[in-house]
């Protein structure tokens, strides 16, 4: 069975979740012969016989595959089973545990893990569309994690906004607003003082504002 399906399987299991997020340090510090642990897929498939300890990625993916698992424990088991089921009926079940795997473990801050289960868990409650959990989760993968709590607190600031848009924009996070200042040589000060330019603004999008809203649900 590949790794995405094994972690479908994980995703599934709840005592195996537990498992792994209650012995994560122990699963880190070094390959635990307890069989019960060992059994826990992704940790099967990651390790091999006579392995002493875990190569530094498979170390940090784990880690963060925990800090995944914490986020989405608290979903209803029975809104997530069902949820598997229709990934598994529609085709998707291996699609969408090849793309949980690559964001885990593209993802350079824990934090990162930590959103993209928040992510996860809204998208399973249909809190937010399938195509929202993509892009949401494309902006925030593919920014420095810094920019993402800068656009938190600072999307409300025109001059922030001007310094941090161009990241998000790829993202379809902001959009960009242009308008065209002509000179007004009567102006003794502000924009109309300049010689005619093009003036460039950015406000959030609908994802954006998604984006920023959970992020402040996450963080208070």
């Amino acid at each position: 069975m590949s790794l995405s399906s094994k972690f479908i399987d994980l995703l599934r299991d709840k005592n195996c979740r537990d498992l792994l997020i209650n012995n994560s340090e122990v699963i880190l510090d070094q390959i635990c012969e307890d069989e019960l642990i060992k059994s826990i897929p992704i940790i099967s498939n990651l390790t091999n016989t006579g392995k002493a300890v875990l190569a530094f990625r498979d170390r940090y993916l784990i880690r963060k595959i925990g800090i995944f698992l914490n986020q989405i424990n608290s979903v209803d088991q029975e809104s997530l089973s069902k949820f598997l089921e229709k990934l598994d009926k529609e085709g998707y079940r291996k699609k969408v545990g090849e793309k949980l795997l690559i964001l885990l473990d593209k993802a350079d801050d824990d934090e990162k893990a930590k959103v993209t289960g928040e992510l996860f868990k809204r998208y399973v409650s249909e809190e937010i569309s399938k195509d929202t959990f993509e892009l949401l989760c494309e902006a925030v993968n593919k920014t420095f994690f810094f920019n993402l709590h800068h656009l938190r607190h600072g999307h409300v600031n025109p001059n922030i906004m001007v310094d941090i848009g161009p990241f998000f924009l790829p993202y379809r996070m902001v959009k960009i607003d242009l308008e065209y200042i002509k000179h007004n040589p009567d102006a003794l000060f502000g924009e109309h003082v300049k010689p005619d330019h093009i003036s460039q603004s950015y406000t959030l999008t609908f994802w954006g504002k998604e984006l920023v809203r959970i992020l402040n649900e996450i963080y208070g």
